[in-house]
């Protein structure tokens, strides 16, 4: 009989979080069935094949640990981003053959 786990973490979107959570669970963890959103705050309910209580707290600092990462990765240093939008405006102006755009 499946389990259900309720686990609340500060700082959970759920509405934006939820599928990034849903993968890393699911991909980690062979026993969760399913990871499904709520409407209670910072909330998820994990579906597990068996009941585990220590498994609650693996769930939990994985979450945790995921939500630390999508930080890190959301915030690129500005130089990067400027380096890419002078390469992007370079490449937007030129022909599909590779010549720039009202070269002869």
């Amino acid at each position: 009989m499946p389990s259900l786990c309720l686990i609340t973490v500060p700082g959970l979107n759920v509405s934006s979080d939820w599928g990034l959570v849903h993968d890393r669970l699911l991909d980690e963890f062979p026993d969760v069935t399913d990871v499904l959103a709520t409407t209670m705050r910072e909330t998820i309910l994990v579906v597990s094949e068996r009941a585990a209580s220590d498994e609650a707290s693996r769930w939990l600092d994985t979450v945790s640990e995921t939500l630390l990462h999508r930080g890190r990765r959301n915030s690129t240093p500005r130089r990067v981003m400027e380096s890419h939008r002078g390469q992007f405006a370079r490449d937007r102006w030129r022909s599909p053959a590779g010549a720039p755009v009202g070269a002869a």
